[in-house]
């Protein structure tokens, strides 16, 4: 509200046309998706399978977030919001009060990456009210107040500081090994930190959206929970090396 304008907003019909498209392109996908999860056989004994499966799941979830999104900002753009030039040549997109993009956020190849830009409203809020506010443990204490926010369910427990851990993980891992990558070494990095990041998101997405044992237990039967913990694993292993 501090950064609006006092000149008349650009004409939004456009804008929230486009979004208004997206939206339905989104559901189209959900809808597919769903699709396939119901009409096929989920047989936990192939581990391959079985993570697909979860992993699809979780991208359902995500998919009503991407398209609650995107209604919202179709509902401040046609109230005249969110449409704050803080440059000139920036073109009037309507993208200033938006809280994600479905290709930008789901290209993130790292799990700090996807925290910054999921939600990213209420990220930057919890940045300004929690993160900057303290010295010690900052990100744990910000997780911890999302987590009392959201509900203190057991999946929530869960979702949120693993989503904590594997943040801190995501910083030091990064920081240790891509100084000693070369750049052909850097690419598969980047794929392979993609591949471990969707399947870390995975299992926070499951986790928080059940709620209960029923979502734990769907990844304890599957290998997709290994993947945030080897993450926290190799934390501690590297914080030592730190250390020494």
């Amino acid at each position: 509200m501090a950064a609006i304008s006092l000149h008349a907003p650009p004409n939004p019909l456009g804008v929230v046309l486009l979004k208004l498209m997206q939206i339905i392109l989104l559901e189209c996908i959900k809808f597919y998706v769903v699709y396939l999860l119901k009409h096929s056989y989920y047989d936990s004994s192939s581990s391959i399978y079985a993570v697909l499966w979860v992993w699809g799941l979780a991208l359902v979830f995500r998919i009503q977030y991407y398209s609650h999104w995107r209604i919202s900002e179709c509902l401040n753009n046609a109230a005249g919001f969110g449409f704050l030039e803080k440059e000139p040549e920036d073109s009037p997109d309507g993208c200033k009060l938006s809280d994600g993009d479905f290709c930008t956020i789901e290209a993130s190849s790292r799990m700090s990456e996807f925290a910054r830009r999921w939600n990213a409203t209420t990220a930057s809020w919890l940045r300004r009210l929690i993160y900057i506010r303290y010295k010690r443990f900052p990100l744990f204490i910000t997780f911890s107040f999302s987590l009392w926010w959201h509900g203190c369910h057991l999946g929530h427990f869960v979702g949120m500081w693993t989503w904590a851990a594997t943040g801190k993980a995501d910083y030091h891992i990064h920081r240790y090994l891509h100084p000693k990558l070369s750049s052909t070494q850097r690419k598969i990095y980047s794929c392979l930190g993609w591949i471990n990041t969707q399947m870390i998101v995975a299992c926070i997405v499951i986790a928080v959206e059940l709620r209960d044992m029923s979502g734990l237990r769907l990844l304890s039967i599957t290998y997709i929970g290994l993947f945030p913990l080897l993450n926290t694993m190799l934390l501690f292993i590297l914080l030592k090396l730190n250390k020494v």
